[in-house]
């Protein structure tokens, strides 16, 4: 059968059924879908009005036009990539970068919701749709992820890969056995 090749984006719903999908990145939109705060104009708007992002910052995304923090990010990544390559300082752009992603850290701190604010539903639906997956990588800064792989039966059938010594990674102890949804 397959999806045409037509420059449309299928939906899931169109693509599901076609293959078996053993793995998940998982984003922001799960967490934006969850919970609405979480939304780049949220965390944007809180930013700015928890004096997160400093007037230098905020021109930043005015030029870009946005207000997605990977963007604005990304565009000062290879801008220090550009100037580094050519030999020119880059010192005022990895402190406006740094400014940038601790005001993205703070924003998202100050919009998550509490574990009591996430339903059970929907943290039971959300941990089912991980489990049809082996390997789920998230690029998310929120705990939604995590609420919903612990939800019921408390992580069983999930591996992070911190599971020893006080939760920390040792990459010499990654072996994982037995049916699990690796989360990384």
């Amino acid at each position: 059968m397959g999806h045409p090749i037509n420059g449309d984006l299928a939906t899931w719903e169109d693509v599901a059924a076609e293959y078996r999908w053993r793995n998940l990145l998982v984003g922001n939109g799960l967490s934006a879908h969850v919970w609405e705060r979480f939304h780049y104009d949220s965390l944007y708007d809180e930013a700015c009005n928890g004096g997160f992002l400093d007037p230098d910052d905020q021109s930043l995304f005015e030029a870009f036009d946005t207000e997605n923090f990977e963007l604005v990010l990304s565009a000062l990544s290879t801008s220090i990539q550009t100037l580094d390559a050519l030999g020119e300082e880059t010192d005022d752009l990895f402190a406006r970068y740094n400014s940038v992603q601790v005001a993205l850290g703070e924003a998202v701190r100050a919009v998550h919701p509490e574990l009591m604010d996430f339903p059970d539903d929907t943290r039971a639906a959300v941990r089912a749709a991980l489990r049809e997956h082996h390997f789920v990588f998230t690029t998310s800064y929120d705990l939604i992820l995590y609420w919903a792989a612990g939800y019921g039966e408390t992580f069983s059938g999930f591996k992070d890969y911190f599971w020893s010594r006080g939760l920390e990674f040792e990459s010499d102890n990654v072996e994982v056995t037995g049916p699990a949804t690796r989360i990384l």
